[in-house]
């Protein structure tokens, strides 16, 4: 047992035993790690995912739908330079793999092995399973930083293995299962840079930034913000000279702004990826950490004051809360550590404010509404629920590292066994959900059934979608018709669009039609029944403009296609 003497002694870990040698090396705590991480694939049922060929399971919603269709048109397509760039989807619209979620990384990674795959390929349920397994490879070097016990180790790992935050993605962000990332910050984060040079603690940190933005934006904030937290930390120690940590900046923010060129970030225009007037709309609510959201057997669903704040779904489970219960009720948090900083506390502060958004909710109330002090950032990352992902992870840490501290190892791990054992029940009916979430694979049957579809994929090179009245389309049928005809579509579902190339382009197309010049390689549909009339009598001879399926369509050339 720890005495409390060692309370004001800065240079002891949070929870490290000095009675306690380290137990078995470092390459066993990767192995534990990977083995946790495959328990929980398998409990989720994400093995009928590995199949590349299976992919049914991704069109059950509209964002897996847009990240599979995304990576099929560009694992088509030549490579172009930014190598991320995917114009024939979206066209000006979006032509950025980025911008489908197709998790950039795994999509460059396979694509120069396009011509050796079916047609029916996809990656998802490998990254998944990567997803997992490094989840719990690093869940289980962060712990083996804070404590030398293996068992306790391994106990305090599965928490940071089965979190909500993490397993509500699996039901279609999937690139937001990335969530490894966030702990590996958080490992070198809490390791300490010791005699390392700025060059070397800021290549590291250069790494994981763009290897953060290769898989999403919201992971590379959240890793650039730990990243502060250590700049922080060595600036207030003295460790480092102000010139030092400028380089330093030079190396992280370069690196990282070099990768999201590459893959596509900047493709539509900076000023474009941001959305005015959604600061708040996907922010966190203050019972978060207790609301259900139905994934528990145990805690209601909370009313929320809006949809969008699911977004901001961070509920502990139960075991979890009675750990940090029996934490404070023992009076077991420790008031100095050198590893879970005060730095990375105060950065955890900072995202939790922003995560709550200017709109801050209790339940179904609003008890503050204020300007967007965050200004464009909070337009950018308009799901800034999101962003309490760290601080979720460090309170896991510091309720996990206390008990291991201020109770005897036996007594640590007999509760820590039990806690989970809780936290296991109690999101079951989450595993469940997975379970059929990933056990079903849809039948894609789209409804454009008509043998057109099949002889106007031979015959054009693109189509041409305009939405001039803002009137939705079935922008899934007709985007599977021109990726399996290799074409290109002016439209598509993105996470950000370039509205105003996009409108721009709608416009200069229409005004064309309206003076009866049409491109002879391009099939266009008109959603407004208006303008397809006013459309119709200026058309040249040998255009046909009808509906096919329900959907209006002017087909240049018509007769050389039809029976």
């Amino acid at each position: 047992m720890a005495g409390t003497e060692q309370d004001d002694t800065p240079e002891i870990a949070l929870s490290n035993r000095l009675d306690e040698p380290s137990i078995g090396p470092a390459w066993l705590a990767v192995v534990a790690g990977a083995l946790l991480g495959l328990l929980t694939f398998f409990a989720v049922g994400a093995t009928h995912t590995l199949s590349p060929s299976r992919v049914g399971w991704l069109f059950d919603t509209a964002d897996p739908s847009t990240h599979y269709l995304g990576w099929c048109f560009f694992r088509q397509d030549a490579w172009r330079w930014p190598l991320g760039i995917n114009p024939k989807y979206g066209m000006e619209m979006g032509s950025s793999i980025v911008y489908s979620d197709s998790i950039p990384l795994m999509a460059m990674v396979f694509k120069p092995f396009s011509q050796w795959m079916g047609d029916d390929f996809q990656y998802t349920g490998i990254w998944l399973l990567l997803c997992l397994l490094l989840q719990g490879v690093w869940a289980m070097l962060l712990m083996r930083q804070l404590n030398k016990h293996l068992l306790l180790q391994v106990l305090g790992a599965a928490f940071l293995v089965i979190p909500v935050v993490l397993l509500k993605r699996l039901e279609g962000h999937y690139a937001l299962a990335g969530q490894w990332i966030v702990l590996w910050a958080i490992c070198h984060h809490v390791k300490g840079r010791g005699r390392s040079g700025p060059l070397t603690a800021g290549r590291t940190w250069a790494i994981i930034a763009a290897l953060a933005a290769l898989i999403h934006l919201y992971l590379a904030a959240m890793v650039i913000a730990i990243w502060q937290a250590d700049v922080l930390r060595e600036w207030m120690a003295g460790r480092r000279r102000p010139r030092a940590l400028l380089g330093e900046y030079a190396i992280v923010l370069g690196t990282m702004l070099v990768a999201m060129w590459m893959v596509g970030y900047f493709a539509i225009g900076f000023g474009d990826s941001r959305t005015p007037g959604t600061a708040g709309a996907y922010s966190m609510n203050l019972l978060g950490p207790l609301d259900s959201r139905g994934f528990s057997r145990f805690l209601p669903a909370l009313p929320l004051d809006r949809p969008g704040q699911e977004e901001g779904t961070c509920y502990l489970g139960l075991g979890m809360i009675l750990l940090a219960g029996i934490v404070v009720c023992h009076r077991a948090i420790p008031r100095q550590s050198s590893q879970i900083s005060g730095q990375l506390l105060i950065v955890c502060a900072v995202i939790t404010l922003f995560a709550l958004s200017p709109i801050l909710t209790l339940g179904r109330w609003r008890i503050l509404e204020s300007p967007n002090y965050w200004g464009f950032v909070g337009e950018i990352f308009r799901a800034s629920g999101r962003v309490i992902w760290p601080a979720y992870y460090v309170f896991f840490l510091v309720v996990i590292a206390a008990t291991i501290r201020r109770f005897p190892t036996r007594t640590a791990g007999w509760l820590l066994a039990a806690m989970l054992v809780v936290q296991v029940a109690d999101l079951s009916p989450l595993f469940v959900k997975l379970q059929e979430h990933f056990a079903a694979s849809p039948t894609i049957a789209s409804p454009l059934k008509d043998p057109f579809w099949e002889k106007a994929g031979q015959k054009y090179k693109c189509i041409l979608i305009m939405r001039p009245d803002g009137t939705d389309v079935d922008w899934l049928g007709l985007g599977r018709i021109a990726a399996q005809h290799r074409m290109a579509i002016s439209y598509g579902y993105f996470a950000r669009s370039n509205w105003n190339l996009r409108q721009a382009a709608d416009q200069e197309r229409l005004n064309a039609l309206r003076r009866g010049s049409v491109d002879p390689d391009a099939l266009y549909v008109v959603c407004d029944e208006k303008v397809m009339d006013q459309i119709r009598a200026t058309l040249p001879a040998d255009a046909w403009a009808g509906e096919v399926d329900g959907i209006r369509v002017i087909a240049p050339g018509f007769q050389s296609i039809s029976n």
